[in-house]
């Protein structure tokens, strides 16, 4: 059934965008439509895993993405698909939107949308983002239609998301979202921010029903937050993003909802607080072959809300060199209980439990060092 819905609502969205295009010219033709894309290549070192160790780690292929963004009077398009090695997912659509302008402070957009929560585009600096995104909270697109308000004064964000992007029960897209016996069913969204000079505070509130597959039974899901974002100095070199969040995925069987993307999946706590902190310094350097460096340092704390249950933590320090469309993110990150940064399921008294759910009563600190390097176009 989904899957047919899915199908019939892409295909509705590429003839409405047709429609769109202006046919009478090649000249209106060409300047409705910009094409861009990025390509870039990973340096990966695990320092708890054998493997890397011998090989002194590996450098692979990360992704190729191909980016679209179309305009004709009020209506606008953008559009990105991404391709991965296939053991990462393989293709899949990251966002793509048709949008309608209602005036200069109004707009409504429909399709594959970010989600109106927290700190955006990003509450974090680096390439492995915060604790947020692992738990569904930062990057994250569904499938819905979204409003917004820009007045300057205030910006304010509404939005109903009738599923999460791709199949509803597939591990095979952009961002993290429930998957196995339980998928979003529909969910609404309401996020308000205010800019203060080279500050803004925000707050989000989210609220929506998880359908477990087996039992049939429809639960509720809910998360708030608030946020501060600031830039500091007299060249606004130095950015602070502060979050504090919560969220509850009620009547969970065992406490543990398994969380997709990327082909691989995982438990996370259905109740749990998380709190971050990132900082980055931009150093601007005007060099024939380097424009700046910003150095950053994102941490995020994961307190889970059973008992028995061990909390989760992740930092990442590192900097990104910036030259004309090349952008290379260095970064060592350190994990406990994160199971992106130690082994998958290798937490818990029974030595199976995965680190954002159980967890391990005196976990390890797990290093990963990155470099990613990207071409940008």
């Amino acid at each position: 059934m989904f899957s047919t819905f899915n199908k019939v609502f892409k295909i509705s969205l590429f003839i409405f965008l047709i429609t769109l295009i202006p046919t009478h010219t090649k000249a209106s033709l060409k300047d409705s439509i910009s094409l861009g894309g990025a390509l870039r290549f990973n340096y990966r070192y695990k320092a708890w895993d054998q493997t890397f160790k011998d090989k002194k780690g590996d450098f692979v292929f990360d992704m190729f993405a191909i980016k679209a963004n179309a305009t004709y009077n009020k209506f606008f398009l953008k559009a990105e698909y991404r391709f991965y090695p296939s053991n990462f997912g393989g293709s899949f659509l990251k966002e793509g939107y048709v949008g309608y302008r209602i005036n200069s402070e109004q707009q409504i957009v429909i399709g594959t949308t970010q989600v109106p929560f927290g700190i955006t585009p990003y509450t974090s600096h680096s390439y492995f983002f915060n604790m947020q995104y692992y738990a569904g909270f930062e990057d994250d697109y569904d499938n819905g239609i979204k409003w917004t308000y820009n007045n300057q004064n205030f910006i304010l964000d509404l939005a109903y998301f009738k599923n999460a992007e791709g199949n509803s029960n597939s591990t095979k897209r952009y961002s993290y979202d429930p998957v196995g016996n339980y998928e979003e069913i529909g969910q609404w969204n309401a996020k308000i921010e205010k800019p203060l000079g080279n500050i803004s505070i925000g707050a989000s509130g989210q609220f929506g029903k998880i359908r477990n597959a087996t039992t049939t039974d429809i639960t509720n899901s809910w998360a708030t937050e608030a946020h501060f974002n600031g830039n500091f100095l007299s060249n606004k070199q130095l950015n602070v993003r502060l979050e504090a969040m919560y969220y509850n995925y009620e009547d969970i069987e065992d406490h543990q909802l398994t969380m997709g993307a990327y082909n691989s999946s995982y438990d996370v706590a259905s109740e749990a607080s998380i709190y971050s902190v990132a900082v980055a310094y931009t150093i601007p350097v005007k060099a024939e072959y380097l424009d700046y460096i910003q150095v950053y340092n994102d941490y995020s704390y994961m307190k889970k809300s059973f008992e028995g249950f061990n909390d989760s933590q992740m930092n990442v320090t590192g900097m990104m060199l910036a030259a004309g469309p090349i952008y290379t993110y260095i970064d060592y990150a350190i994990g406990k209980n994160q199971d992106w940064f130690g082994p998958w399921g290798e937490y818990g008294p029974d030595n199976s439990s995965n680190g954002m759910a159980q967890g391990d009563v005196n976990p390890d600190w797990h290093a990963w060092f990155n470099i990613n390097i990207g071409y940008y176009f």
